[in-house]
């Protein structure tokens, strides 16, 4: 198999990994450091911008109001793995950005919520403790297995660059 083909397999299951999940793991820290993970359900754009409605209940909600961090999870699921300890997975490091109601693109955010998880999304965004949060990536890791990780960058997150001992 050329280095080519193995760049190219890691693209597909790249795609394959991010299409197949319904929720995200956040990583979040509050203003002293201390971290918190939680979950949400999401859409991604083009720009692989990541949305997410969130509860002022939620710690992860506090934690991105007052930081402009945050790390993501994607993971895939613990049945279909073949290997537990090899798990397919990806993080991204992301910059936060809170969307406002008045904000055109709230609506057109929360549109999309809808069309993918149903009408329980035009309810919840309806509660005014609900924010609509973007997370921008900056850069990720995508690892689809043992010896097999790969650096995310480039336009789009679209390059994917072997990563290997030192």
């Amino acid at each position: 198999m050329t280095n080519y083909s193995k760049i190219e397999q890691a693209k597909d299951l790249y795609h394959q990994l991010i299409n197949s999940l319904q929720s995200i793991i956040i990583g979040t820290v509050n203003e002293e450091g201390k971290p918190h993970t939680s979950y949400a359900p999401f859409i991604i754009d083009e720009h692989k911008n990541i949305y997410f409605l969130a509860s002022e209940l939620a710690i992860h909600t506090q934690h991105l109001l007052q930081n402009s961090f945050a790390s993501v999870l994607f993971i895939e699921d613990e049945e279909k793995t073949k290997q537990i300890f090899g798990r397919c997975r990806l993080n991204f490091d992301c910059l936060v950005k809170e969307i406002n109601r008045d904000n055109p693109k709230w609506q057109e955010i929360t549109s999309k919520l809808e069309n993918r998880f149903g009408e329980i999304v035009s309810m919840i965004s309806s509660l005014q403790d609900f924010h609509l949060f973007q997370l921008s990536p900056q850069e990720g890791r995508f690892v689809m297995g043992f010896g097999e990780a790969y650096q995310v960058g480039g336009e789009n997150l679209e390059v994917l660059t072997h990563v290997s001992r030192s």
